[in-house]
């Protein structure tokens, strides 16, 4: 998540806020890890990120913090978000496995 914290180089505002500086991270009562796929022949990207660093994949969950909630989430570059009563197996590309159902 920090490269897109990272404001672009001809100006304008990052992608996300930079409070999420970090590829695990609390916030509203659940607790976000992305996980990027592997890192392959890209060009740099326009907040400066170098050529070959930045990833075509990746995984976004979210978790309950205990005592908070039931519903987990998840997400990847698809842009389908998954809810589960239980922690969502990630997956780079796809749907993850059941008990995952997409919610849009």
């Amino acid at each position: 998540m920090r490269d897109l914290t990272r404001v672009p180089i001809g100006g304008g505002d990052a992608f996300i806020s930079p409070e999420f500086n970090r590829n695990t991270i609390g916030r509203g009562g659940y607790i976000f890890r992305l996980r990027r796929g592997q890192r392959g022949a890209s060009p740099p990207t326009c907040n400066g990120v170098r050529a070959g660093r930045s990833a075509a994949t990746y995984y976004m969950g979210a978790e309950p913090e205990p005592g908070i909630g039931s519903r987990f989430f998840g997400t990847n570059q698809g842009g389908t978000i998954y809810q589960s009563p239980t922690r969502i197996q990630g997956t780079q590309e796809g749907a993850p496995p059941s008990p995952a159902v997409p919610i849009q």
